[in-house]
């Protein structure tokens, strides 16, 4: 299932409200127990919501550290629906995650030939 087909869902049940979700970019594999899974391809994807003008996503809690490699995207790391749910109805506090880049670079293995 999409993300915005459940979010639609979510709206439709009263669950949580459409208005809440407009400033977001939604990425993920939902599991059927509810984990949110890291998925390929967060990079290029945060580019281009940043692109079109997103400012904010919630992604896979262990894509953290590539999502936020984008500058002008907040990343909202999270690890199971209930958190997005509860993070969207405002009823918790997950702090935009944030990347050394220069850190994050030195501590990646670049073998050359």
């Amino acid at each position: 299932m999409t993300y915005q087909l459940l979010f639609g869902l979510l709206c439709d049940l009263a669950v949580i409200t459409p208005e809440s979700l407009d400033e977001y970019f939604f990425v993920g594999e939902l599991s059927l127990d509810g984990s949110i899974n890291r998925i390929n391809g967060v990079l290029p994807m945060c580019i281009e919501a940043f692109n079109l003008g997103v400012k904010k996503a919630i992604i896979p809690y262990d894509n953290k550290s590539e999502a936020s490699v984008v500058k002008g995207i907040e990343v909202y790391p999270v690890k199971n629906l209930q958190e997005v749910i509860s993070f969207i109805n405002r009823e918790c506090v997950i702090n935009p995650f944030t990347t050394n880049l220069k850190n994050y670079f030195a501590n990646k293995n670049i073998s050359r030939s």
